[in-house]
């Protein structure tokens, strides 16, 4: 092994090395040493001393390798040019030896919480090519002093570190920068016409900022552009129409960065490898003609939400057939859906909801969607059957009618609250232990009992029930949901006395019983469920002018919001973590519930 020279193991993540820095000193001769993803967490403290005893090291990859501590000093390493160490625990300050090695290319220390400010020192000024440091949220620095150093930057990858200031005249000597991403910052000013001076860029992302000012025309300028990230600042004006002229763009995010006018998606015709557009939540008035068809062979993604969109469903969508993901919710479309929505072959996330949409929906869909969101609507008839069901379904506050199918489908979140829905609770949708966090069938007009089978649905930690004519007992296999956090069966005919096991749903978060006809006494575990809030001092204070009802509401929208939001990798978190760090939601909550009880009591 001692004349080994390249020695690549990475990707085996079951794989450790405890003696790393032992193992090391016996391979003089390494240049090359790539063991990212391969468990390093039980190596001595003293592995960077171990390679700053490789002299002929020229690239070292070692990200994700559960490394911790200090960043070591390898400044006697005169021929490294490449060092990437992301994903490793380094809560420190950046060391000011990586300007003694000139010979650097090449760093990457994302995702490694490295915090305090950016050392003047720290960057090489001559052959640096990629710089990353993303998302070492504990850094702090100065945009102008950033862009004082290193011009040969191709890579420069800053985002989630603090940044502030503004963009110095100085960015046009980037001339070789082909990626730029410094989004989550916060960048003032405006972004300077200087950009257009960077013709090899492909890559901006300036999104989540404070940026103002118009979008510079120059930036169409750049004939390689193929993402363009602008979202979620401070402009002003209007998109301006050379944005046509970027022919390699295939992605155009523009959400909710304060532009305004009225704009036909015509604008954007000639950007034929367009994949994603993204206009959502600004203030434009965006005409879709229906006689227009675009020439979009390659559309995936179309966020148009809150855009003013009016008429009719877009005709020219029914020649999509690469649309994945479609946002046109919060608009002023009219009209039944078209039959031709329901056969996109690719389409997996549709949200139309917040519209004047009416009629049916077809009594079968045999297409596989991710979620489904058609709330706030004016649709009636048969629920549909889903096939293949889907992650999330909300076809809440429309006015469907008759029963819920036996066969609707299997999900992970369903609402169908605020219909006309009528009949018993099918026993069927219970059977899947695997599915259903969240079950809203509130405020609609459903009859007989819970069944039993609900306590199958182990995972639920949304049940609502409240506004409907159910009847009977509270099944006692709802004790077996003890992840239960929103548990509602208010405005009911239940009877019987307040079960005692509610005390084992040591998660719940919000619990309502009330106007149902339960009868004796309410049971004393009940004021032990700690996660309540019972028996906690509160600050009345802070519940001016806020609705109990209000507060459910928004509770209920977050878990759509987070369970079933629109962008691919959304886990379902904790969220109703919500009442306990948001304290004035906690106070309401928990105060209400305080209150009922005790009232009850009296």
């Amino acid at each position: 092994m001692s004349s080994l020279r390249h020695l690549d193991i990475s990707r085996n993540g079951y794989l450790n090395c405890s003696k790393f820095d032992v193992w090391v000193r016996n391979v003089r001769s390494l240049e090359f040493l790539d063991m990212s993803w391969v468990n390093l967490s039980m190596a001595s403290e003293h592995w960077g001393d171990a390679l700053s005893g490789l002299p002929n090291l020229t690239q070292i990859h070692l990200s994700d390798c559960g490394l911790s501590g200090n960043i070591p000093d390898l400044s006697n390493l005169t021929r490294l040019s490449h060092l990437h160490i992301a994903d490793n625990s380094f809560p420190v300050q950046l060391p000011s030896w990586f300007e003694n090695v000139s010979s650097l290319v090449s760093l990457d220390l994302s995702f490694c919480g490295i915090n305090g400010f950016i050392p003047s020192n720290f960057m090489p000024r001559s052959r640096m090519s990629n710089l990353v440091l993303d998302s070492n949220y504990g850094l702090k620095g100065n945009l102008s002093f950033m862009l004082s150093h290193s011009s040969s930057l191709v890579v420069l990858s800053l985002s989630h570190c603090n940044l502030t200031g503004v963009f110095p005249t100085s960015i046009a000597n980037f001339s070789k920068l082909m990626t730029m991403d410094l989004g989550y910052n916060n960048l003032e000013g405006s972004i300077p016409s200087s950009f257009g001076s960077l013709t090899s860029l492909r890559y901006l992302t300036l999104n989540y900022n404070q940026l103002s000012g118009q979008i510079p025309p120059s930036l169409c300028q750049l004939p390689t552009l193929s993402e363009l990230y602008l979202g979620h600042n401070q402009l002003s004006g209007a998109i301006p129409d050379c944005i046509s002229k970027l022919a390699s763009l295939k992605v155009l995010s523009l959400r909710s960065s304060g532009l305004r006018g009225n704009i036909s998606l015509q604008l954007f015709e000639n950007l034929t490898r367009l994949e994603e557009l993204y206009l959502s939540e600004n203030q434009f008035a965006i005409d879709i003609s229906t006689s227009w068809v675009p020439k979009f062979a390659h559309l995936s993604t179309l966020e148009l939400q809150s855009c003013n969109i009016e008429g009719n469903f877009p005709a020219f969508l029914s020649q999509q057939y690469q649309l994945s993901l479609l946002d046109l919710s919060d608009n002023n479309i009219v009209g039944n859906l078209p039959s031709w929505l329901w056969d996109l072959p690719y389409l997996e996330v549709l949200n139309l909801s917040n519209n004047q949409l009416e009629g049916s929906l077809p009594r079968k869909i045999s297409h596989s969607f991710y979620t489904v969101d058609l709330h706030g609507n004016r649709l009636y008839g048969c629920l549909p059957v889903f096939d293949f069901g889907a992650f999330g379904l909300d076809l809440s506050n429309n006015g469907f009618n008759g029963s819920i199918p036996t066969t609707i489908g299997i999900f992970d979140t369903l609402s169908l609250s605020g219909n006309n829905l009528t009949g018993e609770i099918p026993s069927s949708i219970c059977n899947n232990s695997d599915y259903y966090r969240v079950l809203d069938l509130s405020k609609n007009n459903l009859t007989g009992k819970i069944p039993k089978e609900l306590g199958n649905l182990q995972i639920l930690r949304t049940l609502n029930l409240n506004g409907n004519r159910l009847q009977g007992i509270i099944p006692p296999s709802i004790a077996s949901c003890t992840d239960l956090q929103i548990f509602d069966l208010g405005n009911n005919n239940f009877e019987g006395s307040i079960p005692v096991w509610i005390e084992k749903l040591t998660d719940l978060r919000i619990l309502s019983l009330a106007s149902n006809k339960f009868d004796g006494r309410i049971p004393p575990q009940l004021f032990r469920t700690q996660s309540l809030g019972f028996g906690r001092q509160h600050n009345y204070k802070e519940l001016n002018n806020t609705t109990t009802e209000s507060v459910y509401a928004d509770v209920m929208d977050l878990w759509w919001a987070v369970g079933v939001g629109l962008s691919y990798g959304v886990g379902f978190a904790t969220v109703i973590a919500v009442l306990c760090f948001h304290m004035k939601w906690r106070y309401i909550c928990f105060s209400f519930m305080d209150n009922f009880i005790y009232d009850l009591c009296e």
